[in-house]
């Protein structure tokens, strides 16, 4: 694993997993730009960092696994799972209690040791299945 790997697998265990999202500007650059922001939220560091907290409302034990790492300088491209439990509520859909498990990727460049830009794709179609299996199931 390359320098700037690490760097990202570090990113998604520290900011993500272990939900510190005051560790944001040890990873990000303060000119960040996300293309594909969460929520409809503003796309840089303060659009991501209200986003995961909203996620980290609703889904407590959110976490991300990386199931692959490529590398093509400055871009990383990174191949994610994403599970947890629907503990609060997301996007008007009420605490279901029930896991959910999506699959992802993003798209990071990096510069200088921080990332500088994301771009991005999560099953969210499948996410709002699984969340809503039990309302489709009694009808």
């Amino acid at each position: 694993m390359s320098t700037i790997q690490r760097r990202v697998h570090d990113m998604y265990q520290q900011v993500i997993n272990e939900q510190q999202l005051d560790q944001l500007p040890q990873f990000f650059a303060d000119h960040y730009i996300d293309h594909q922001p969460m929520h409809d939220l503003e796309p840089n560091l303060s659009g991501m960092q209200k986003g995961f907290k909203k996620l980290f409302q609703a889904f407590k034990d959110y976490h991300i696994q990386i199931d692959r790492i490529i590398e093509e300088a400055p871009w990383i491209a990174v191949s994610l799972s994403i599970t947890g439990i629907h503990q609060g509520e997301f996007g008007g859909i009420k605490p279901s209690q029930r896991a959910f498990r999506v699959r992802g990727i993003d798209l990071l460049k990096v510069e200088d040791g921080l990332i500088t830009e994301r771009d991005g794709l999560f099953d969210m179609q499948s996410l709002i299945f699984q969340l809503n299996q039990q309302k489709i199931a009694q009808k």
